[in-house]
């Protein structure tokens, strides 16, 4: 079992947003002329003014100009494509340019006594849009040669280029975030993705995939599509992700005997939190479990028995991992229902990479791999009227009407699919012939009123079920 307090600090993104800063002080070093110390030194006679250019934000593009002056200046200028673009006193030491756009750009500063300019120095700095992060490479099945690429986006770009090799390959939408690259060629890909803005290329973020032969034995990780609630008015759940395993082709009970596994999926990061790992029903009492709880996805390795005598048998599909996370419906979405992907996702991991495998003979066999969703459901959903099918604010015969043609045709659209839990008169979280018969009796008085939160005023469901309700007309108005 693996919970959140033992998670590690550093993950991938945390690494490139440290490898980004680091970057931009050395584009910020760059813009000085030959041999210029660092600012913060003391002017000199030699170097009586000094500037620093340096890009205050990695997804925006503008740019501070840093001074330091050792004459009796009272005022600076600053120029940019031969125009001034501000001025400012000595004594505030910089000056901003909120927006000359991505590219290569030269500044001209200069330093004003009362009568006439003193100095002049000058500056150049390439101004490029922040890379993409945590670029992530996944082959979902060992058969093929294909690959998913998928990111984030810190920003937005223009458009998107994606290449194996140094090779461009696509170019996409700037808002796109995944890519499917087939037919690959065997061996390692090495895929980079980058953002254009204005023509300006950002630096590459890159993910790498070992594209082997097919393997002898065939074996799937699924992750279960999940259906949750959540509080409407916090946004919050706690819900459970299972992923289970299966040997493809095998006979039951005459699997090939596995000895361990392990899995990298990935989630959501603004919405998914995960907080705890554990084994699933199939690794009851494995000698090593552990992982890793990171902001976009997670890692489990498995060993049934260190000696090897302990394996399962996977012919059939059994559960292998238990995921826990907490979330929180952002608020604008609050009230609807929100489907989130739970995909596989090799790469993840801050020590070596973790590529999703099962381990079979002492070889680590690469599965196929099937993503699940995550379905997220306001808890008792919007308020309703339990038996008013049809939204009208009364019961009568309408709604019969309407429950009699959804038990008839259930695959056909109506207004109560909009309010399913309304035609649920005993809560049972079915829609039946029970339901029918408990509506006409109501109707005609023959019955008492119906489960929270009954048929006179408007009310949530206080029960979890499957049956949502998005909206009825008369308790929206």
């Amino acid at each position: 079992m693996h919970r959140d307090s033992d998670r590690p600090t550093p993950h991938r993104a945390s690494l490139v947003r440290g490898s980004l800063g680091v970057a931009l002080l050395v584009l910020g070093l760059l813009a000085l002329p030959a041999g210029r110390p660092l600012l913060g030194l003391p002017s000199t006679a030699d170097e009586p003014l000094r500037v620093r250019l340096i890009q205050f934000d990695p997804t925006l593009s503008g740019v501070d100009i840093e001074w330091e002056c050792a004459l009796p200046a009272e005022t600076i200028s600053v120029e940019r494509a031969g125009g001034v673009i501000g001025r400012a006193d000595v004594a505030d030491g910089y000056l901003t340019d909120e927006a000359p756009g991505f590219g290569v750009h030269r500044y001209r500063v200069t330093a004003h006594g009362p009568d006439a300019p003193l100095a002049t120095a000058e500056a150049t700095i390439t101004v490029l849009p922040a890379p993409l992060g945590g670029v992530y490479c996944t082959q979902p099945d060992p058969l093929t040669r294909t690959v998913v690429v998928e990111w984030s986006l810190p920003m937005e770009y223009d458009s998107l280029r994606v290449r194996h090799r140094d090779e461009l390959i696509h170019t996409l939408p700037g808002r796109a975030t995944r890519v499917v690259c087939p037919d690959l060629p065997r061996g390692r890909a090495m895929i980079s993705v980058t953002g254009v803005v204005a023509g300006v290329e950002s630096l590459p973020d890159s993910c790498r995939s070992n594209l082997t032969e097919p393997p002898s034995h065939r074996f799937t990780l699924r992750a279960a599509d999940t259906v949750a609630t959540y509080d409407p008015a916090t946004g919050v759940a706690t819900v459970q992700v299972r992923i289970t395993a299966r040997e493809e082709g095998a006979q039951p009970g005459e699997g090939t005997p596995v000895q361990g596994m392990q899995v990298g999926a990935g989630h959501d990061g603004s919405v998914m939190t995960p907080r705890e790992i554990s084994p699933g029903s199939a690794l009851s009492s494995p000698d090593f479990f552990d992982g890793q709880l990171l902001p976009d996805g997670i890692t489990v390795g498995a060993v049934l028995d260190f000696k090897g005598g302990t394996t399962i048998d996977l012919s059939t599909e059994k559960e292998v991992v238990v995921a826990t996370y907490s979330v929180t419906v952002p608020e604008e979405l609050r009230g609807g229902e929100l489907e989130l992907p739970i995909g596989f996702r090799n790469g993840l991991g801050t020590g070596p990479p973790i590529d999703s495998s099962v381990v079979v003979e002492g070889r680590s066999v690469r599965p196929t791999l099937i993503n699940g969703t995550l379905t997220l459901r306001p808890a008792g959903g919007a308020p309703f009227r339990r038996g008013d099918t049809d939204g009208s604010g009364v019961l009568d015969l309408e709604d019969v009407g309407e429950l009699i043609a959804n038990l008839l045709e259930p695959e056909a659209a109506r207004p109560l699919d909009d309010c399913l839990d309304a035609s649920d008169l005993d809560d049972s979280g079915t829609i039946d012939i029970v339901d029918l018969g408990l509506l006409v009796s109501r109707i005609f008085g023959e019955s008492p009123p119906p489960p929270a939160p009954g048929d006179r005023d408007c009310g949530l469901d206080p029960t979890t079920d499957d049956l949502p309700c998005r909206r009825s007309a008369a308790c929206a108005e």
